[in-house]
């Protein structure tokens, strides 16, 4: 699919989502309990946004649901697997508007959290072929030298690729995929 068809299945809205910490686990555990893959990006990270994109269109079973880091959902989930604090951690710190500056994605897989090259590689070998490949051709490197990678390519990323003052949400046919305050599936039956 083109990359203007992709960007076009996007609407644009405010990047705080307000959500209640009874709704964020209701819809937390709905999701583990379907054996879904959760996938916390940067939703105010042009290329972020893009990579969401891609993973969709390469997830035809639909194992991975998305949050912003910046959302209700993305900060309960980081604080549930102690990925950050209220003022912050080796992975993320909280700016003074309470939004997370993290450098990193966040994949959870279960009671399991992956940060950056690693969770980038669960997340590819989750996909359909060729994709699975990228996975074994780089997770027996130390993760020490694959993340060093990934934080310089991270440092760069708004330069490279821009930043939007809003998150992106999806258009109906995604949203269900897409943990947000409107997400007709996520409401408490």
């Amino acid at each position: 699919m083109a990359l203007l068809a992709l960007r076009s299945r996007f609407a644009v809205a405010s990047a705080k989502t307000c959500l209640s910490r009874a709704l964020c686990v209701s819809m937390l555990q709905s999701m583990y309990a379907e054996s879904k893959r959760l996938l916390l990006f940067d939703g105010v990270c042009n290329f972020c946004n893009e990579a969401v994109l891609f993973v969709v269109d390469r997830d035809p079973n639909e194992r991975f649901v998305f949050a912003a880091l910046q959302s209700d959902v993305g900060l309960q989930t980081l604080r549930d697997h102690s990925l950050v604090e209220s003022r912050g951690s080796a992975l993320a710190s909280v700016a003074l508007e309470g939004e997370p500056d993290l450098d990193s994605i966040v994949l959870i897989e279960g009671d399991r959290a992956y940060t950056r090259s690693t969770a980038a590689l669960h997340v590819a070998k989750g996909l359909k072929w060729p994709w699975p490949v990228l996975y074994y051709a780089f997770i027996w490197l130390p993760v020490s030298l694959r993340d060093a990678g990934y934080r310089y390519f991270a440092s760069h990323r708004y330069a490279w690729f821009g930043k939007s003052d809003q998150c992106r949400i999806p258009t109906p046919e995604l949203r269900r995929r897409i943990l947000t305050s409107s997400t007709p599936s996520s409401s408490p039956a």
